[in-house]
């Protein structure tokens, strides 16, 4: 739910927890050598992209104006069957 690790946000899975940080740090490895090269995440309430140590992390972002720092936007994403492509929509407000 929450990114592991993030471009500018002190807002990561262990915020609040060495434990959890970690436990973050481990998954984080793990991630590498097993060559992922992208990730989903959510928590933060707005929808951005940020590649860390080769490995990009979408945050999906939030349909609502509550707690939202943006207008309301999510990101779907798109498959080839080789390659996934994010792309932010932007949602009208009524």
């Amino acid at each position: 739910h929450m990114p592991i690790k993030h471009s500018f946000s002190e807002h990561v899975m262990g915020e609040d927890s060495q434990q959890v940080t970690g436990e973050a740090q481990e998954l984080w490895a793990k991630l590498k050598s097993s060559g992922v090269k992208e990730i989903i995440t959510g928590h933060l309430h707005y929808a951005s992209s940020y590649e860390i140590e080769g490995i990009r992390t979408y945050v999906v972002g939030a349909v609502t104006s509550e707690r939202n720092n943006q207008t309301p936007r999510f990101t779907e994403f798109v498959s080839d069957g080789e390659k996934m492509r994010g792309e932010i929509l932007v949602l009208e407000e009524q």
